[in-house]
């Protein structure tokens, strides 16, 4: 019997044919995976911020170094009490001035007396004097009663005579014998040599208490003439130097004091003792004033300046830092109020720039391009331009993003 040959297939993969076929889309959604997302938005962000950088907050500096020139002038000026303002100091050739004074300055000073004189005192004071005795005493003028010493015989004698009552007392002026310190002596009782042998001599007898004063012998000081002289040359001077710091003070950095526009007085001196007085010291007291002619440093400044204005060449200015003046008093009449000052001052001027001009003239140009065209300025010295950032190429068409700057050297 023949066979029957059937042909026999493997089964169809259809579920892995449909893997196979559908598994490559599948493979690709992993490309738009988190980083790689993050990644783009970055680099997005970037572009539009450098744009943004580019477009809105892109500037440049301009820093621009004028010519310049020093002008420099000698004049004289007259600075004057009777102007009242310098609105034509150029014009009149004067300033005002003003007249500062201290009002009065008093001070008084104790000073040494140098001068010596030879000088006799005898010692004073007063006694008692006791009458024990049963009849009254006589007791004539220049009596002498003597006090008790060791060493020398001490004789006080009255000042006039007196008549003491028996059984009473009696106060009197006695004076020393001789001048000398020796006699200043101390209260003690007192005998009368005159009444020695006679029965009363221990019943009446004087009696002090206190110090008897006033003895001296020697040299002393004394004022002379030439000690008043140097007192108030001293004082003086003392007050002066006062009077001219209050001035200083009153001036201050506003005005200008010269050394020379000062005018002192002296009002009073005085002397508490004259020549002549026994004193050991004195005291002297003086009374002065000072006044000064004085004018503002802003007027004299204004005046050189103005005087340059006038001077220099159109479209130049003045840098205000620069001006420098010397002066010197050329006369100075305190009577009158008037100072002539010799003057020399300079400043440095520079050309002016047109800014909205350059501005107009480089916007929108390449940085090479406006700096040539910045450069070929006759009244340009140098440029250098700072863009930011760094990579721009343009000057931007905005022209408040273009800020100049002048340096001036």
């Amino acid at each position: 019997m023949p066979q029957k040959i059937i042909d026999i297939f493997p089964p169809t993969p259809t579920r892995n044919l449909k893997e196979k076929i559908f598994s490559l889309p599948y493979r690709s959604k992993n490309f738009w995976s988190k980083k790689k997302i993050i990644a783009t938005l970055f680099l997005l962000a970037l572009i539009i911020s450098l744009s943004l950088i580019n477009f809105v907050f892109s500037k440049v500096t301009i820093e621009i170094w004028p010519e310049t020139q020093i002008l420099s002038f000698e004049d004289e000026i007259t600075a004057d009490s009777e102007k009242k303002n310098a609105d034509d100091s150029v014009l009149s050739k004067t300033i005002p001035a003003v007249i500062i004074d201290t009002g009065e300055i008093i001070a008084s000073q104790s000073f040494p007396s140098s001068g010596k004189i030879s000088k006799e005192s005898k010692a004073q004071g007063k006694i008692t004097i006791y009458n024990n005795y049963s009849r009254s005493q006589v007791l004539t003028l220049n009596t002498r009663f003597q006090a008790p010493s060791e060493e020398n015989v001490l004789y006080f004698r009255s000042t006039k005579p007196v008549t003491v009552p028996a059984k009473g007392t009696i106060e009197i002026d006695v004076v020393a014998d001789r001048p000398g310190e020796e006699y200043n002596i101390e209260p003690v009782t007192f005998s009368i040599p005159g009444l020695a042998g006679l029965p009363q001599y221990t019943s009446i007898y004087g009696k002090s208490f206190s110090k008897m004063t006033g003895g001296f012998k020697g040299d002393v000081a004394k004022v002379e003439d030439g000690d008043l002289e140097r007192a108030k040359n001293v004082l003086v001077e003392t007050l002066f130097n006062k009077a001219q710091e209050s001035l200083k003070i009153k001036v201050g950095d506003e005005y200008v004091l010269l050394n020379d526009a000062t005018k002192e007085e002296v009002l009073d001196t005085s002397s508490s003792v004259g020549a002549g007085t026994e004193a050991q010291s004195f005291t002297y007291q003086a009374k002065v004033k000072s006044e000064a002619l004085v004018f503002k440093r802003t007027d004299l400044e204004d005046f050189a300046k103005e005087f340059i204005k006038s001077k220099e060449k159109e479209g130049q200015k003045i840098k205000e830092d620069s001006l420098k003046i010397d002066y010197s008093p050329e006369s100075i009449n305190l009577n009158l109020g008037k100072i002539v000052l010799k003057l020399k001052f300079s400043a440095m001027v520079y050309s002016d720039i047109d800014i909205a001009s350059l501005k107009e003239a480089i916007s929108k140009k390449s940085i090479e391009e406006a700096k040539n065209i910045l450069e070929k300025q006759t009244q340009v010295k140098q440029v250098e331009i700072k863009p930011w950032p760094a990579w721009i190429r343009n000057i931007p068409k905005n022209d408040k993003k273009i800020r100049f700057q002048l340096t001036i050297d």
